[in-house]
């Protein structure tokens, strides 16, 4: 995620109707982490069938290393929407980033019982998943050694939707 998760309330954005349904910071925050969780859900549901269905898992270790091989980690950044909400005194994303790890932690539970396996804590695995990449120093590396930048291209009022593009790609 490469950052503006909401629009903010910063140009009367909520007077124009700029926000969807008038959402405040907080509305738009978690409106952000359920379509970001819907995604990774949809794609865990896949991958952990194929892990469990592999695997056979019997206890809790068992069930834990296939949550853990089958859920995305989400690596994402702060934009310049986002970072507005310093001026107000509230932390960027810190509503999205709990709202997605209650949604994740919630289902991912929800989908053991249904599968009638045992319980597990599943907190600590999607806490692990979400990585905020710092804008002072936008690099991830993966597990393999590959280093991927998140650059946020802070050019607001552009003209023509392929500009960021451009403009990060030079």
């Amino acid at each position: 995620g490469i950052g503006d998760f909401i629009a903010g309330l910063h140009h009367d954005f909520l007077c124009t109707g700029e926000v969807f349904g008038g959402l405040n910071n907080d509305d738009q925050e978690e409106f952000a982490a359920e379509l970001v969780a819907t995604v990774m859900l949809a794609v865990f549901a896949v991958r952990f069938k194929t892990e469990a269905d592999a695997q056979k898992p019997q206890n809790a270790v068992s069930i834990a290393a296939c949550i853990n091989k089958a859920l995305l980690n989400f690596v994402y950044t702060i934009g310049n929407h986002d970072n507005w909400q310093l001026q107000d005194g509230a932390n960027p994303l810190g509503t999205f980033r709990s709202k997605l790890t209650a949604i994740l932690v919630e289902q991912i539970q929800k989908m053991l019982v249904d599968a009638r396996l045992p319980a597990v804590d599943v907190s600590d695995i999607v806490r692990s998943k979400m990585t905020l990449v710092p804008q002072h120093r936008p690099q991830y590396r993966f597990s393999s050694g590959l280093v991927m930048g998140l650059h946020h291209p802070y050019m607001g009022r552009a003209k023509t939707s392929s500009l960021r593009a451009q403009e990060e790609l030079k």
